[in-house]
């Protein structure tokens, strides 16, 4: 991958902070509410989400073509809705076969990798989430670590300052930054494993710490990838915010992380419970 310097983009202008806090709000709001209700609404969301992520890689990759975008999206959609339905192996099938075509398609490997990015988050969630023991609370100690360790960065980072972490691709995230961050992302986690009554195990600390790592690595590799493409957000779809992209960016690494590990402790469709439960 090819990074360009820093300072090679324009500064960004400075945000509203009123703007940003009311549009974080309401995405949070709406998110804890579909983990909550689940389902089919759930997966809804999920599909809309991954659509969004789609079109926003494929404007970045290969330019606004609606037909790329619809390439892109499709595989991932269908794949969401195939894992709410209960369905992982056709899921994983279908992003495989649009993986293929999209390659053949368009003849872009970026493209095409945009296929399985716009699908990490919906498909892990979802996953998480169809677990009929734990699924809301698993989903909920992905976010609060997640949510988390961007809290605790944010404070760290602008508290301490020091060395940067990887100037040439985010030149304002410190490893001061990165510290606070995994510390407060494992003790939110921890948090609400306590709050639901099970064991907090060495296991479960190695689970959290590996999620808010993971984190930070995908706040990072959405950067360079917007730094590879010479675009400060991957679209301006939510105010005060950037894009879908912008906002879930480490989540999307995290949620897929979680998933993996659930279904290798416990299988599916225990996958909620095999992340949470040691």
């Amino acid at each position: 991958m090819t990074v360009s310097p820093s300072d090679s983009l324009p500064p960004r202008p400075a945000g509203d902070l009123r703007t940003r806090i009311v549009s974080g709000v309401i995405l949070a709001v709406v998110a804890l509410a579909g983990v909550l209700v689940g389902g089919w609404l759930l997966a809804v969301g999920l599909a809309v989400v991954t659509a969004a992520i789609a079109w926003e890689w494929t404007s970045m990759s290969v330019g606004h073509d609606e037909y790329a975008t619809a390439a892109v999206a499709a595989p991932g959609v269908v794949a969401v809705l195939l894992v709410a339905a209960s369905q992982p192996a056709a899921a994983i099938l279908v992003l495989a076969l649009g993986f293929v075509g999209v390659v053949i398609w368009t003849g872009s490997r970026w493209a095409a990798g945009g296929v399985i990015y716009a699908a990490l988050l919906g498909i892990s969630l979802m996953a998480i989430r169809v677990d009929p023991l734990n699924g809301i609370a698993a989903v909920f100690f992905v976010f609060a670590v997640v949510w988390g360790s961007d809290t605790g960065a944010y404070a760290a980072g602008r508290t301490f300052g020091g060395p940067k972490l990887w100037p040439r691709v985010s030149p304002k995230k410190t490893w001061s930054g990165l510290a606070g961050g995994t510390v407060a992302g494992i003790a939110a986690g921890l948090a609400v494993v306590l709050m639901t009554g099970a064991a907090v195990t060495p296991a479960t600390i190695v689970v959290a710490l590996v999620l808010s790592l993971l984190s930070a690595a995908g706040d990072l590799f959405e950067s360079a990838v917007k730094r590879h493409f010479r675009v400060k957000d991957a679209s301006n779809l939510i105010p005060g915010h950037g894009g879908v992209m912008d906002r879930v960016d480490g989540l999307i690494v995290a949620s897929a992380a979680a998933a993996f590990i659930g279904t290798l402790n416990q299988g599916w469709p225990l996958v909620g419970t095999g992340l949470i439960l040691w």
